[in-house]
């Protein structure tokens, strides 16, 4: 059995209002801007409340800035950015071949798919 997501970490393409409102489970953190463009004045970590008037945005750009934030944050470029760079790589893949939504949502799949399968063959998984 595996354990439950308790934290969902995304970067700035998906920030939307929705998204940071949205009262679910798992956690969300959304970066809100670009992480490398950052200034130097916001890399303190927040200290005391949350001012009552914060808006949703403002809400999650203080929890990315906490302490915790910055440590699950790095975690997500450790863990997602070295799969695009395989697939974009190593695999060469440049551009999609098929045309339309469908074409590449299907085409992307098979990438990842691939990619997984790849992965369980190296490390000597048996695949089922």
């Amino acid at each position: 059995m595996t354990d439950p997501i308790e934290t969902v970490v995304a970067d700035a393409g998906y920030v939307s209002e929705d998204n940071l409102t949205t009262d679910c489970r798992p956690e969300l953190i959304i970066a809100t801007k670009n992480r490398r463009r950052q200034h130097a004045e916001d890399a303190a970590a927040p200290r005391g409340r949350i001012p009552a008037g914060a808006t949703a945005r403002q809400r999650m750009d203080r929890k990315l800035a906490t302490t915790r934030g910055q440590r699950l944050y790095k975690k997500r470029s450790q863990m997602i950015e070295p799969v695009f760079g395989q697939i974009k790589h190593n695999r060469q893949l440049d551009r999609f071949v098929l045309r339309g939504r469908a074409g590449v949502e299907l085409e992307w799949k098979l990438l990842c798919g691939t990619h997984n399968l790849l992965k369980a063959f190296r490390t000597g998984l048996a695949v089922a």
